[in-house]
């Protein structure tokens, strides 16, 4: 989360509700880690770890990524989808082209 992080987390949640189902149940670690963590580099370290540790548990078993861009937190989390084999799908056709180009690097 960066830039307008009240309004992204605001956005996050509608999408999480919009998909939320018996069959879809949505994890939004950052939602939970901001409310605990501060800024400082420790907290942000602590927090990564848990986010991949939920990659590594196979807690999470597919990563949509919404949006037209991909930040730096959410190339971080490809990287842990791929390396923990979890598929990542990109819910616009905006951030397919911005995925298609990350994952060429």
């Amino acid at each position: 989360m960066s830039g307008d992080i009240e309004g992204n987390m605001q956005k996050v949640v509608a999408i999480c509700r919009s998909i939320h189902s018996e069959e879809i149940i949505p994890v939004f670690p950052s939602a939970l880690t901001r409310r605990y963590l501060t800024p400082d580099p420790r907290d942000r370290a602590l927090a990564q770890t848990m986010i991949e540790e939920y990659f590594r548990r196979r807690i999470i078993d597919e990563v949509w990524l919404y949006g037209t861009d991909l930040t730096d937190g959410m190339k971080r989390e490809v990287r842990f989808a791929v390396t923990y084999n979890i598929p990542v799908v990109a819910q616009t056709p905006q951030m397919q082209l911005s995925l298609d180009t990350y994952l060429k690097v």
